[in-house]
């Protein structure tokens, strides 16, 4: 798998299927899954999207004003939308307000692309639940994290992706 990073740029040229992968990160309280997606998938084909940012500064001000916390909802707005597929991890002991957000934007326009896995601790687990019952075509939410990886694995080689145009980043001034 190709990995990309926010703020990095995307390509349309990249190999599908494109995973973002959407999920509890709150400024270190989760432990860095997205690492261990990464690695699992290594021998697929296919590129990731990873919104954990490694020059990340939580001193940020996170307001709209702000070139570089623009910068980085902007480019997890763009990536989550031009994904083929995106898997979600809610992990216990975090709040993940923007990674339910998120369920929320594409649970409804794209369920069928969904992969949720949501730990039976997670404080807003009947809303995960209740939200993915309640998609267009209902969504599965896994509890295990070994089920959703095999989940993901399935649907990475289920199907052929397309290329898509992607947009760019950017900040009109």
């Amino acid at each position: 798998m190709h990995l990309v990073k926010a703020p990095n740029p995307i390509s349309s040229q990249m190999p599908h299927p494109w995973v973002f992968l959407a999920g509890s990160i709150e400024m270190g309280k989760a432990f860095d899954w997205q690492t261990d997606i990464t690695l699992a998938l290594d021998e697929y084909q296919g590129t990731i999207l990873n919104p954990r940012r490694s020059d990340w500064d939580s001193t940020w001000v996170q307001r709209a004003s702000n070139p570089k916390f623009y910068e980085q909802v902007a480019w997890e707005q763009m990536a989550i939308h031009a994904a083929d597929l995106v898997y979600f991890h809610f992990e216990d002991d975090t709040k993940s307000p923007i990674t339910l957000l998120e369920l929320g934007q594409v649970s409804e326009s794209r369920p069928a692309s969904v992969i949720v896995r949501c730990t039976p601790g997670f404080w807003r687990l009947g809303n995960v639940e209740i939200i993915c019952q309640l998609a267009k075509v209902p969504i599965h939410v896994y509890h295990d994290s070994e089920e959703a990886l095999d989940q993901l694995k399935m649907r990475i080689t289920l199907k052929s992706y397309s290329t898509k145009a992607v947009g760019e980043v950017s900040r009109e001034t």
